[in-house]
């Protein structure tokens, strides 16, 4: 019994008792702290664009930078002003980009504006706003391609927050970018491709058109003062001429960026004048179309819609419907008998739509039906 006893009195300080020299000490003051020695297994997260090397990022102040896949690059400008994103050097690739906004909302998109297959975009950014710039190849297309970005216009500094105690901060315009229209309307002649500053001296629909273009083929795209794209278009006005007609609000600014479409190049007559609006029915019926036309269409009801030409004689109209956004919705060219053409469309009752119907030479004509399938 004692020698029970003793063994049982030997393994409880052996064993438990917190302080038997046969108990290891708390760990971190048994060993040295190894934090910083220890090597950092996690994977670190790979650099954005914007994160490159100064001798290829997409900077503040622009730059320029080699694309060899589809990316994405944040871009926050320094300056508010006309910004130009454009490819180059991209041997037989077939670049495009796209722009969007703080918001994601797309403002911008080209493919083959800069000639040679090359993308090129004027839009007007705000210093310190995150822009996203997607650059990539078209139809699945791979290669390389070098893509800058410059301003090329502007220069306005953000403005102040912490103004001076004495005198309020004055707020300094942006300077206009490369030309401007007078708010009562105007024209002007563009060589190359050109933005057109316009503030509308009153609310009304405006009509933005090209003439004389000597078979060059215009291509024009309204943003807003944010850059945000209200509507574009090519051939609207026949003979390779381009056409827009919308609502526009006094006082606010508008650009006009004014291009080429594909490789073409030349120059042209740019006119910006009140619209003559001859509106559809909102219960459908039939409208003479003289020229190129847009006309708003506001629907009494919500379903399928049936929009085609007729009485065309030996003219070829187009049919291209937008929706209140200024987003295609459809367009058709012969489905209907002839050069006729036919589509349908489901729409919704009390939205505002716009019909474009356009030739493809000037001075035809033909009847636009409207009906409720």
């Amino acid at each position: 019994m004692i020698l029970a006893a003793v063994f049982l009195i030997l393994y409880f300080f052996t064993s438990v008792f917190p302080f038997s020299p046969n108990r290891a000490a708390p760990e971190q003051s048994s060993r040295p702290d190894r934090t910083e020695d220890r090597e950092d297994t996690s994977p670190s997260p790979s650099p954005s664009p914007t994160q490159a090397p100064s001798a290829g990022g997409l900077r503040g102040d622009g730059g320029e930078v080699r694309v060899t896949r589809e990316t994405e690059f944040e871009f926050t400008p320094d300056t508010s002003g006309i910004w130009e994103f454009f490819t180059s050097d991209n041997g037989d690739a077939d670049p495009f980009l796209e722009i969007f906004d703080s918001y994601g909302y797309k403002a911008a998109y080209d493919d083959d504006s800069g000639g040679n297959m090359n993308a090129h975009i004027q839009i007007e950014l705000f210093a310190g706003q995150k822009y996203k710039i997607l650059a990539g190849f078209y139809d699945d297309d791979s290669g390389s391609f070098l893509l800058t970005a410059r301003l090329v216009a502007g220069g306005q500094e953000p403005p102040v927050t912490d103004p001076p105690a004495t005198d309020p901060p004055t707020t300094q315009a942006p300077e206009r970018p490369i030309m401007e229209v007078p708010g009562e309307g105007g024209s002007v002649l563009i060589r190359g491709e050109t933005v057109v500053a316009f503030i509308p001296a009153y609310s009304e629909y405006w009509e933005i058109f090209t003439s004389n273009n000597n078979d060059c083929d215009p291509f024009l795209e309204l943003t807003d003062a944010r850059g945000n794209i209200l509507a574009a278009d090519d051939d609207g006005m026949g003979d390779l001429n381009a056409r827009l007609l919308l609502q526009l609000n006094a006082g606010e600014t508008y650009f006009v960026n004014a291009k080429f479409y594909g490789d073409y190049d030349g120059e042209y007559t740019l006119t910006i004048r009140p619209g003559e609006v001859q509106a559809i029915p909102d219960a459908g019926g039939t409208v003479h179309v003289n020229g190129g036309t847009m006309l708003p269409f506001t629907p009494n009801r919500t379903g399928i819609w049936e929009f085609y030409t007729t009485n065309n004689g030996d003219s070829d109209p187009y049919i291209v419907i937008y929706a209140p956004d200024y987003d295609l919705l459809a367009d058709d060219d012969d489905s209907g008998e002839g050069y006729n053409a036919f589509l349908t469309v489901e729409l919704i009752e009390g939205e505002m739509y716009f019909v474009n119907v356009w030739f493809y030479s000037e001075d035809e004509a033909c009847d636009l039906v409207v009906t409720f399938r």
